[in-house]
């Protein structure tokens, strides 16, 4: 098989899921949104010490990492 017939290949079955992979983004974008939220609300609600700001520092890690 070569590179062009995979790549073929993949396109198509991008192509052919692509309602099922929106809806899966949706959901996601949905849940990071309602993390960054309470991440928000914790944050600036209660007290601080150092692990809950390693802890707090990685999520927004993440949720830069998810929204880029």
């Amino acid at each position: 098989m070569s590179i062009e017939t995979f790549r073929e290949k993949v396109n198509l079955n991008i192509f052919n899921s692509k309602e099922t992979v929106s809806l899966i983004f949706r959901i996601l974008s949905s849940l990071v949104a309602v993390l960054a939220i309470g991440l928000l609300i914790y944050t600036v609600g209660f007290p601080q010490n150092d692990e809950s700001q390693k802890i707090e520092i990685f999520f927004i890690k993440f949720l830069f990492g998810f929204i880029s």
